[in-house]
């Protein structure tokens, strides 16, 4: 029998062994490289979720907006026309039309509005004829667009926000919010209609799109005996074409 050197069993082995030792050594590598867990999306808060939404009221155009009050919010420097309720149309930067309920006299009336800019313009009581609204008498919804007084202002002014939960409002699934603000924080918003310091706010935001839906500012200090005052809100047709053009006289 052919004996082969010993010198060359040995190389070989020694070979084998070293490719086995790398081939261990690679394998273990790869087995104790962890995977890093997923970054955890922190839960947004109340308060991160009111910012979300003024950011979000920030690029609405247009709206349907429909005003309900319960209060004396007047629309005169003499404050002999209260105003009872609004519907009408928004479009940035500032005009709007109204068509407002307000009471004179005892009795309620229906008057037609519509504001451009510093233009504003109401139906005649008695011929309901177009005219230019008089000295004094104002009234623009679209301040609700405006970044200083408007509602992005007011939001970023709410203290104490809570989350009420998620409710359905209308087949829109909304998350409801609830805070505290000065009188004087909304007060371009609502005019004299409030007597307490401290205003209750609720606000309710599509929960997806954080488009808001809904806004009720009531008034816990009103007088003793008497029915809180209660401003309410509802926007509807969010950024839908919408032409304001002033009337013909």
């Amino acid at each position: 029998m052919e004996r082969r050197p010993i010198s060359r069993i040995l190389i070989l082995a020694v070979v084998a062994l070293v490719l086995g030792v790398g081939c261990s050594r690679g394998s273990a590598v790869v087995q104790n490289t962890p995977t890093p867990p997923p970054t955890p999306t922190p839960t947004p808060t109340p308060r991160d979720i009111l910012n979300s939404a003024s950011q979000r009221f920030a690029q609405v155009n247009s709206a349907h907006y429909q005003l309900q009050v319960q209060g004396n919010v007047f629309l005169d420097s003499q404050r002999t026309l209260a105003l009872r309720g609004a519907s009408g149309d928004l479009a940035r930067p500032s005009s709007a039309t109204a068509k407002a309920t307000v009471a004179l006299a005892g009795a309620n009336l229906t008057v037609n509005m519509i504001a451009i800019g510093q233009d504003e313009y109401i139906t005649n009581f008695l011929t309901g004829r177009w005219e230019r609204a008089p000295q004094g008498l104002s009234y623009n919804p679209a301040i609700l667009f405006d970044a200083q007084s408007g509602l992005p202002d007011v939001m970023s002014k709410v203290t104490s926000v809570t989350l009420v939960g998620v409710e359905d409002l209308d087949g829109v699934k909304t998350q409801h919010l609830r805070g505290t603000i000065q009188r004087a924080d909304v007060q371009s918003l609502t005019g004299t209609a409030f007597q307490g310091n401290t205003i209750n706010l609720d606000i309710w935001l599509a929960e997806d799109t954080k488009d808001i839906h809904k806004v009720v500012l009531n008034d816990p200090g009103t007088g003793q005996g008497a029915t809180a005052t209660t401003w309410t809100l509802l926007i509807t047709n969010i950024n839908a074409p919408v032409t304001i053009t002033a009337p013909s006289q």
